[in-house]
């Protein structure tokens, strides 16, 4: 009897904790933003979504017995294999704040001389004030609570070109029109991230929205499915300005 599998999906688009009342990012500067706040605006916001694939696998029971079978191959039980994708807009101001943000953390800026303070500042502050006109920077960051499913991702998205990219991956632009990335960068080694870029629509009509879409892999018991990531631009305005 083969093992029975079900694959869920789960979109997360808020952490309810952070983001019940007044956001956090409107109403205080990113240079006091906690870990914590980073990871939400980075990961659940409206300038990102984690999408959840989960796998369920139904223990098998040895008939004769009626114990769980412990051998291996034999249909052991196991943690729930999951894997994430933490899809964000790299060129929204608040996630590039973020990041500036998590590097003085990082970096321990509060312990920096002024000289230090001054070149991190002008380091990150030309990272924070740059304009994207013409080209929408999806990151993309995966992970896996299994080992093994972690060096598969890493293998497949590692090796992929902006050409393989080009074949199934997308943005469902505001109008409806779908388009193919224009330019794909991956990390390498212990890295779990790639971009994606897109043409910039001409108009942000505040009724519609975009979408992100990419193939998640075959790996081990997970058969292949589409991960889709939307946005909506009445939800991009931040500090009087809609950014994407």
């Amino acid at each position: 009897m083969k093992r029975l599998i079900a694959i869920s999906i789960t979109v997360l688009v808020g952490v309810a904790s952070l983001l019940a009342a007044a956001e956090f990012w409107q109403s205080k500067p990113y240079t006091s933003w906690s870990s914590k706040e980073i990871k939400a605006i980075t990961s659940a916001s409206p300038w990102a979504q984690t999408v959840v694939l989960r796998v369920a696998n139904m223990t098998q029971i040895r008939r004769s017995t009626g114990t769980f079978m412990a051998g291996a191959g034999e249909g052991e039980g196991t943690q729930n294999p999951e894997v994430d994708y933490a899809v964000s807009l790299r060129a929204a101001l608040p996630i590039r704040e973020a990041i500036a943000r998590q590097a003085a953390l990082d970096e321990k800026y509060d312990q920096m001389d002024a000289a230090a303070k001054a070149q991190f500042d002008q380091k990150w502050g030309q990272f924070v004030a740059q304009t994207f006109p013409d080209k929408i920077i999806a990151n993309v960051r995966y992970s896996a609570n299994s080992a093994d499913v972690d060096r598969q991702l890493a293998n497949y998205w590692q090796t992929q070109t902006l050409a393989s990219m080009q074949a199934d991956t997308y943005m469902n632009g505001p109008d409806g029109e779908r388009v193919a990335p224009v330019a794909f960068w991956t990390g390498k080694g212990a890295s779990r991230d790639f971009q994606l870029a897109f043409p910039r629509p001409a108009e942000a009509p505040l009724k519609a929205s975009f979408s992100i879409e990419f193939k998640h892999p075959t790996v081990t018991d997970q058969p292949s499915t589409r991960i889709i990531a939307r946005f909506h631009f009445k939800d991009l305005e931040y500090k009087g300005k809609v950014t994407y």
